[in-house]
């Protein structure tokens, strides 16, 4: 990789910087999130190895590009029939 290559993807998982448009990268990378959720549950539990690889997607974005991404993420989630309580937004 050379100085000023951009990385667009987190351990496989599309990152799509190369996406233009901004509203479209926010639903795609909220349904990754999803994905990654929901690989990492079972029985309607999430297993600890979740947390890793969600913090380590949401690092990968930057910071002014993550806002408003958890309640897609919900928003995924819930028309998957997987729903997550117990957060604070």
């Amino acid at each position: 990789m050379k100085e000023g290559d951009v990385i667009n993807d987190y351990k496989g998982y599309a990152l799509f910087k190369d996406d233009p448009d901004p509203s479209r990268q926010l639903e795609n990378r909220a349904t990754v999130l999803a994905n990654i959720i929901e690989k990492h549950s079972e029985d309607g539990k999430v297993n600890h190895n979740v947390s890793a690889d969600m913090l380590g997607y949401l690092s990968a974005i930057p910071e002014l590009e993550r806002i408003g991404i958890i309640p897609i993420v919900l928003d995924v989630l819930k028309t998957r029939g997987i729903v997550i309580t117990g957060l604070n937004l």
